[in-house]
């Protein structure tokens, strides 16, 4: 037999598959890029939420926008405030595209897994709405690096939109080395937030009472069931990206876009063939809910 790295799937050939993957990415990340520059249109979320919060960091609930995500969300999008905001969104999108690359990597996905969330419905979704999912996927690709500075960023990540994973952080935070000194510390500056942004989360659950739902896709409360038996599957195998998708059961609002997380961590778990079958299934989704009107 051979020697050879590449015929044995040595270094040669990972760095090849490395190579290849992270290329990919690149591309579509301009690619992204380019399109929201110059093809997609203005929408809500970006222009009317998301921009504007920027410049309200230190009193983000008494802006007069409806902004019901933790403070930290505000602080972690203030670099952008300081840009155009057609070329700010056009960059969140890119930046999305190489975050989900990140996470996928990070959870042991391969090529597929990234070229099957990139050509998703959700993700056209979250990208030309400038929404900020990226986020909570960037926090789920820190935890799974189990590194401790990782997993002190991480944490923040992902609870700066906590609907999207935060079933994900009991179980990194449990399995990790140092789980203690990590509660003390994130303990003591969610202390510090509540302080500086004097009990924020109940402007934060008020703003989000009021917020119009629109396209939903949450199966709350029936699927909390599901979502239990996923968790404790996810607890069993020590595996927190399971716990991180069996947050959808949970949560009585998922709009489309968001869809996007679940599907990649999906597609980073399954096999090849179920991933298939998922983005099939993805695709039925987008268009049924593409052609349908609107809530009144």
């Amino acid at each position: 037999m051979s020697n050879s790295p590449i015929e044995a799937g040595g270094p040669a050939q990972l760095s090849s598959a490395s190579s290849l993957f992270w290329g990919t990415a690149t591309a579509c990340a301009i690619g992204t890029l380019y399109y929201l520059l110059n093809f997609a249109p203005a929408v809500t979320d970006w222009w009317l939420t998301f921009h504007p919060i920027t410049q309200h960091v230190r009193a983000p609930y008494d802006a007069g926008i409806h902004y019901a995500y933790p403070p930290w969300t505000a602080i972690f999008l203030w670099p952008f405030g300081a840009i155009d905001i057609d070329l700010a969104r056009g960059l969140i999108g890119a930046l999305t595209v190489m975050i989900c690359a990140f996470t996928i990597q990070s959870l042991g996905g391969k090529l597929y897994a990234f070229l099957f969330t990139f050509l998703s419905v959700p993700f056209f979704q979250l990208v030309i709405n400038g929404q900020i999912d990226a986020l909570p996927i960037l926090g789920l690709g820190l935890l799974a690096l189990e590194s401790t500075w990782s997993s002190y960023l991480g944490v923040w990540f992902v609870a700066a939109k906590p609907q999207i994973f935060v079933f994900a952080i009991p179980i990194y935070w449990w399995n990790f080395k140092q789980r203690w000194p990590l509660l003390g510390v994130t303990a003591g500056l969610g202390l510090v937030t509540l302080i500086i942004w004097w009990m924020w989360p109940l402007d934060m659950l008020e703003m989000a009472r009021r917020l119009y739902t629109g396209r939903d896709t949450s199966l709350y409360p029936w699927g909390i069931p599901i979502g239990l038996g996923l968790f404790a599957y996810a607890w069993l195998q020590k595996d927190g990206a399971w716990a991180a998708v069996a947050t959808f059961f949970f949560t009585p609002y998922f709009p489309p876009y968001s869809l996007t997380g679940i599907f990649l961590v999906a597609y980073c778990r399954l096999p090849r063939s179920w991933s298939m079958a998922l983005f099939v299934l993805n695709w039925v989704i987008g268009i049924y809910y593409l052609t349908t009107p609107l809530p009144t």
